[in-house]
């Protein structure tokens, strides 16, 4: 499991809020199927709050989907899919997605080095 927070200030016209505020968490469970590698599923949501006020809600966005993951002792790599399981924001159809900021499909490779 992880979480985070982040802050962002941006110009107008090209964002339409001078600032906001975003909360990010995940979680996911993996097995190993053979040395160094991992086959898992994982989730994340995201939240935003224009404005840094809890009162002025934006969208809220979870996705779910498969990961794998090779891991060695100096570096890993993983690469996921998350399908965009659930959303909603404000002026959007109240069909469960949100794509104001969002999209339904993603992909995220992370690589790492332990030292």
């Amino acid at each position: 499991m992880n979480g985070g927070t982040e802050f962002a200030w941006g110009k107008r016209p090209a964002e339409q809020y001078p600032r906001e505020m975003a909360f990010t968490g995940g979680a996911g469970v993996s097995y190993r199927f053979a040395p160094n590698w991992y086959f898992g599923v994982e989730s994340h949501i995201r939240s935003e709050y224009p404005m840094f006020h809890f009162g002025n809600f934006e969208h809220v966005v979870m996705f779910a989907g498969p990961s794998l993951h090779y891991g060695t002792q100096r570096w890993w790599v993983t690469l996921s899919y998350g399908y965009q399981v659930y959303g909603s924001g404000i002026d959007e159809p109240a069909d469960g997605k949100t794509f104001a900021e969002e999209v339904r499909n993603e992909f995220r490779l992370k690589v790492g080095f332990n030292f």
